[in-house]
């Protein structure tokens, strides 16, 4: 997203079918998955022809009904012209099949689940589409985290705890739900799809009192297996009232649940509480809100709207947490969905009204009300090992001082980027604060001034570099190992894998060539600093 672009985007077409997995399969996608959605309508085949004369504006995705297969094809070859840029059908062939003979219709279809209610397909559908209507465009550059939907969240519990995820509301409706699998047991798949559970679950549910529990319970509730079901887990949700939103229930795989299962889904639940209460006030300036306090460049925006987003105590403190990948890494690995979804995740079960942003290849985290500074360290190690398994490849971390004003945000964060260019040059990441590297940050910013301030450097040590291009020489490797380990011959020689008569020799000719005297410590100190800028 630019800076100037619009704070509403649209979602796309393969958000859709990711967040509808269970429900949605692609027939043909002539376009590809990219195409921005706005929004649905539901309309019967046998008045398909009159709204092709007289369509509704505006409608991107059209749920076809009363017709099944083939013969959907030719009733759909007039919208390809049309606004509508997918249209969704029930079939009984294969998609494979459907797609080999149907592939260059010149319109998106999708299928639908044959065993789906249509009602029920685009109430989701609907929820979707409005949740991706006030999200960024491009999750990877700039966003508020990918999950900031229901289906991001229940995905993202799904990976953590080993399990199958559904959140309901009050009335038992699915808000959102993880993809089935063959770990699926009936009563999952049945309301999924929209479809009434089996008869006397939920009555039997009621009687035994286990709803009601469940609902008033401050933790997590098991529900154990039986012979039609599978165990799970469930946890209520309640917004900063002790309102009742709905339930989160989790159905064991085959391998069952991690370890810490429970802990995860209570801590999600106050996620997802804050997320359907956030969806009722539909936060659309949320992105431009965090680029603003942690001081990158924003959209005109009308603030007052929407007020303050974050909700500070009296004298509390704030802190900002920065994520990177190593500099010998794939610089993109911070960009996938997964990964932001994960440091969305702990970030808001660790402070409640924690905010993210992702931004080129960091993502940085809010934190107000932050009580206890090594709280901060704890759980950024553990975000940081998780996504060090999870994508194979060390990640580091930054982490500002506390500060007391939404003001000196944007310096924290400033402070957070000083930290993540000096731990990123190593090679197995880590986190770490300002306390932590001082000396090399400092330094660094030294370094950083005189490469922009050419006529600060010392012509003699460009004198060594050329040298050294122009004979393929070493003496400024030579050079820096004797300044490294202060002007410790030995030292140097050994680092250098040279006999030290060989790098006496080397000093001796920079002597030479430059008048260099390395035993003045103001030279050494300016020689110094110069060849760490120069190289």
């Amino acid at each position: 997203m630019d800076v100037g672009s619009s704070l509403v985007g649209r979602p796309t077409l393969a958000g859709v079918l990711t967040a509808l997995s269970p429900l949605l399969e692609p027939l043909c996608l002539p376009d590809g998955p990219n195409v921005r959605l706005g929004r649905a309508a539901v309309l019967d085949t046998r008045d398909l022809a009159d709204w092709i004369v007289h369509p509704e504006a505006g409608v991107d995705v059209l749920l076809l009904l009363g017709i099944r297969g083939d013969e959907v094809v030719e009733l759909v070859k007039p919208l390809v012209d049309s606004e509508v840029k997918v249209v969704l059908v029930k079939t009984d062939t294969p998609p494979a099949e459907f797609t080999q003979k149907h592939g260059d219709l010149g319109i998106a279809l999708v299928a639908v689940h044959p065993d789906a209610r249509w009602a029920h397909v685009h109430s989701i559908l609907e929820s979707v589409l409005r949740a991706g209507a006030s999200a960024p465009l491009d999750h990877g550059r700039e966003t508020l985290g990918a999950q900031n939907d229901l289906f991001g969240l229940a995905n993202t519990i799904a990976q953590l705890v080993n399990g199958l995820v559904s959140i309901d509301d009050e009335e038992g409706r699915p808000l959102a739900f993880s993809p089935l699998d063959e770990s699926a047991d009936e009563i999952r798949r049945l309301s999924i799809l929209g479809r009434r559970p089996p008869p006397g679950h939920l009555e039997e549910l009621r009687i035994r009192g286990f709803l009601e529990k469940a609902i008033h319970a401050r933790g997590v509730s098991v529900l154990e297996a039986k012979e039609d079901f599978r165990r799970r887990l469930c946890v209520s949700m309640r917004d900063s009232s002790d309102r009742f939103l709905g339930l989160i229930w989790v159905q064991e795989r085959d391998t069952g649940f991690t370890d810490d299962a429970a802990e995860i889904l209570e801590s999600a639940s106050h996620f997802a509480a804050r997320l359907i209460s956030n969806s009722r006030l539909i936060p659309q300036f949320q992105v431009e809100y965090v680029r603003q306090l942690i001081g990158l460049p924003i959209s005109p925006a009308p603030y007052d709207a929407f007020g303050l987003q974050l909700t500070l105590r009296a004298g509390a403190a704030i802190s900002v947490a920065g994520f990177a990948p190593t500099a010998d890494a794939d610089q993109t690995i911070l960009q996938a969905r997964d990964a932001i979804d994960l440091i969305n995740f702990y970030a808001t079960t660790f402070t409640e009204d924690a905010l993210i942003a992702a931004v080129g290849q960091r993502v940085y985290v809010v934190n107000p009300n932050v009580r206890a500074p090594e709280g901060m360290r704890s759980w950024t190690r553990r975000v940081s090992d998780v996504l060090t398994r999870r994508l194979g490849s060390p990640v580091c971390v930054g982490i500002s001082d506390a500060v007391l004003r939404l003001d000196d945000i944007a310096a924290a964060r400033a402070d957070v980027d000083r930290i993540l260019d000096v731990v990123r040059q190593r090679r197995d990441g880590g986190v770490a604060s300002l306390g932590d590297l001082r000396t090399p940050v400092l330094l660094q910013d030294v370094l950083t001034h005189l490469r922009a301030r050419p006529d600060l450097l010392d012509p003699r040590i460009k004198e060594l570099v050329d040298y050294d291009k122009s004979h393929d020489g070493a003496l400024v490797p030579s050079l820096r190992a004797v300044l490294l380990n202060a002007g410790d011959i030995n030292a140097a020689a050994q680092s250098l894998h040279i006999h030290v008569n060989t790098l006496r020799y080397r000093i001796r000719r920079i002597r030479e060539l430059t008048d260099l005297d390395l035993r003045d410590p103001s030279t050494r100190f300016l020689t110094e600093l110069n060849v760490r800028t120069w190289i």
